[in-house]
């Protein structure tokens, strides 16, 4: 299941370093065959990638929800910015990650998912 993979990864994330994370670890504390996952993702760079696009989909839909009863305007500016900042609190490990694997892959700024040598 992606959804509970991905949350055990969140929670990881919130526990070591980008610097010591791999698809094993992932793979470890999901207890899985890293071959499933490497079968899926193919290196731990393409799943942070699909772990990015799984924080920015949760992010979306929670300032979605929480703004959709404010009309347009400064109340709802408030809101938004509010559950971007909970957002990353929450999941302040992967957002370290994140930032970490920006730094390192020029392809985290792209969409598309896919990285260039």
């Amino acid at each position: 299941d992606t959804e509970r993979l991905f949350n055990i990864s969140m929670e990881l994330a919130g526990k070591i370093d980008y610097a010591d994370a791999s698809l094993e670890r992932v793979a470890r504390a999901a207890k899985i065959p890293v071959a499933r996952l490497r079968a899926q993702y193919v290196d731990f760079v393409h799943y942070v990638i699909a772990l990015q696009q799984q924080f920015l989909d949760q992010l979306r839909d929670d300032v979605i929800a929480s703004t959709a009863q404010y009309s347009p305007g400064l109340e709802r500016v408030r809101a938004a910015t509010l559950v971007y900042l909970d957002h990353c609190l929450k999941h302040h490990g992967l957002r370290a990650w994140l930032v970490h694997a920006r730094r390192e892959q020029p392809c985290f700024y792209g969409r598309s998912g896919l990285c260039r040598p």
